[in-house]
């Protein structure tokens, strides 16, 4: 057991703890939730004591271990599967398939055990941390947002692996869906509630509404036998060719005026790529894409954020997104996305990743839509602003296609569904809810 004893923490005049008190024995799962900024991480580095408190003290028994995903971890194996048998105990090193096993679950195919670690997507580097942290099984695990780089069925795997784990968890999480599976039992209080009531009520909330152009006709797009590959000489652009393997082929759907499209599947599939044929930024290599002419379209890419200027303030790059709209009109968008005051006048040089995140939206807010492509779009959110875009979305009259692994998204948005499952890629014509009871990912998960 961990046991926290009238903890206060501080940064200049912030307080960020104010003697809190708690106890996380073995096998509790604690979901630890709350507003950015406001100490979750704080917390994971006093209990990992690369901080010190300024008062109270931290207890936990002898021979005690704390497992977390560090940021800074040199791989030293030749190959993963050799990388994740060093995370077993030593008299276990030849079990390769305990291995195996969490991997595959992860995402990771029988081919990607027998590469170098460093060959490794940044993404899936961070899964090899995860699953060595899984295998080496301490006896409590500090986990900070583990379904960022996680795709939708490493999600389902994650979720029933740890709501069997024998240790402590303690989680910081902001998918709603993921701390109400059955793996958190106990809650540490919301973090905002340290300060009192009065304090809890001023704190900020995205609050905004999409702006829409009318749409008059049935169908906005319709796409028809649609195939698209990268080629082997450009894996970042290009028409695949040249002989480049195909992501996926023969995709037939339409995109309705009011429809609500989930785009599902793991990742490096083709579900970003195929927002990027929707928005035109690429050519399809065989089918059509016929777009009716009255779409304006709305687009948030992975890619999108990197194309934000350094040197501009938050205001002037909405403001560059529509440049008929006038400063107060700017403004009122600033202060929906929570850039108040000067903190519209941030350069985007020092934003964090989730500042990032509402300055983008911000740009597409500027901009009246009738179809918004959303491409993950609450990976920097914390829960209320994902509860905020989930109901803008709601109210929009247009379209959306959004590409998510949040399955609280896809439950209350989802109205049809593109889906990349077993190699192949498919339509359904229902919620994910349905989806799950007559399709679901058993394909997919036979290997863990």
């Amino acid at each position: 057991m961990i046991q926290v004893f009238d903890l206060t923490k501080r940064y200049g005049d912030q307080l960020i703890f104010d003697a809190i008190t708690f106890a996380l024995g073995r096998g509790e799962r604690v979901g630890l939730v709350g507003r950015n900024g406001h100490g979750k991480s704080t917390l994971f580095r006093l209990i990992l004591r690369e901080e010190d408190p300024d008062e109270g003290r931290i207890m936990w028994p002898t021979r005690y271990r704390i497992g977390h995903l560090e940021q800074h971890v040199e791989f030293v194996a030749d190959t993963v599967l050799a990388e994740g048998c060093l995370a077993l105990p030593p008299e276990e090193r030849d079990l390769e398939y305990k291995v195996e096993a969490i991997m595959a679950g992860l995402g990771f195919s029988e081919d990607d055990l027998s590469r170098p670690p460093a060959e490794l997507s940044g993404g899936f580097q961070i899964r090899l941390k995860l699953g060595k942290l899984l295998l080496s099984e301490p006896d409590l695990l500090l986990l900070d947002e583990p379904t960022n780089y996680l795709d939708i069925a490493s999600i389902s795997f994650i979720e029933e692996y740890l709501s069997a784990y024998p240790g402590g968890i303690l989680v910081v999480s902001h998918d709603r869906y993921f701390l109400e599976a059955n793996l958190v039992q106990s809650r540490v209080k919301l973090l905002e509630k340290m300060g009192g009531k009065e304090e809890l009520s001023r704190i900020e909330s995205l609050d905004f509404q999409f702006s829409e152009i009318p749409f008059h006709a049935k169908t906005m797009m319709e796409i028809q036998r649609l195939a698209f590959g990268y080629p082997l000489s450009d894996r970042g652009g290009g028409n695949g060719q040249d002989g480049g393997r195909l992501l996926f082929e023969d995709l037939t759907f339409s995109i309705e005026h009011d429809d609500r499209i989930g785009v599902i599947g793991r990742n490096g599939k083709g579900k970003s790529t195929l927002l990027r044929l929707l928005a035109g930024e690429l050519e399809p290599v065989k089918g059509v894409i016929k777009r009716h002419d009255d779409i304006r379209l709305g687009y948030f890419g992975q890619t999108n954020i990197s194309r934000l200027t350094p040197s501009l303030t938050v205001e002037e790059e909405i403001q560059w997104a529509n440049n008929n709209l006038g400063r107060t009109q700017v403004r009122g968008i600033c202060g929906a996305m929570m850039f108040t005051g000067e903190r519209a006048e941030k350069r985007i040089s020092v934003l964090s990743g989730g500042e990032k995140s509402r300055t983008l939206l911000g740009k597409i807010l500027a901009q009246p839509s009738n179809l918004l492509l959303l491409d993950e779009p609450t990976s920097h959110l914390d829960m209320d602003s994902i509860e905020a875009l989930i109901d803008a979305v709601r109210q929009y009259s247009g379209a959306v296609v959004i590409v998510t692994h949040s399955e609280l998204i896809l439950k209350q948005l989802a109205t049809k569904l593109v889906y990349f499952r077993a190699g192949a890629i498919g339509t359904y014509g229902g919620g994910y809810e349905d989806f799950l009871d007559f399709i679901g990912w058993d394909d997919e998960q036979e290997v863990y």
